[in-house]
């Protein structure tokens, strides 16, 4: 099952251990879930984690090592010639086209987000858009067998 991480739970997952974004990380590194990412998501994470509010919380070497991690447990998608944004979808934040170019092309089941303007879409396609704990909800139903 394809899962999209936002930038903003990446990040959480790194700086807050034990909390709903960790845990959906941690069964992305076991395999539970087939994380996507493109180019500009690993852009966007790698400036984040490099920004002076960050660095008393993440050094630069556990920046370095997650963004290592990232590169060998996510399937990287190219998504050079999308145009989803303008064509079927309109979002508040600009800023926010490429993953919605990736949740097109990449078809992931979940896009998972702490951005309120992306949980109001609910959807793209087939593809829903929840938060880190509703996917942790998921991950217990999958732990009971229950999904």
């Amino acid at each position: 099952m394809r899962v999209l991480l936002d930038t903003n739970v990446l990040i959480s997952a790194l700086l807050s251990p034990g909390g709903s974004p960790s845990l959906v990380y941690a069964a992305v590194r076991a395999g539970v879930f087939e994380l996507i990412v493109n180019r500009a998501l690993l852009a966007e994470v790698a400036d984040v984690l490099g920004r002076p509010k960050l660095q008393r919380y993440v050094t630069a070497g556990e920046a370095a090592d997650f963004m290592a991690e990232l590169a060998t447990v996510a399937t990287l998608i190219d998504t050079g010639t999308a145009q989803v944004a303008a064509a079927r979808v309109t979002v508040r934040d600009a800023g926010d086209a490429f993953l919605l170019d990736l949740v097109r092309v990449g078809a992931p089941s979940f896009f998972v987000t702490g951005d309120q303007a992306l949980l109001d879409l609910v959807s793209i396609g087939s593809t829903l858009i929840v938060s880190p704990g509703d996917l942790r909800l998921v991950l217990d139903e999958l732990a009971d067998g229950r999904a």
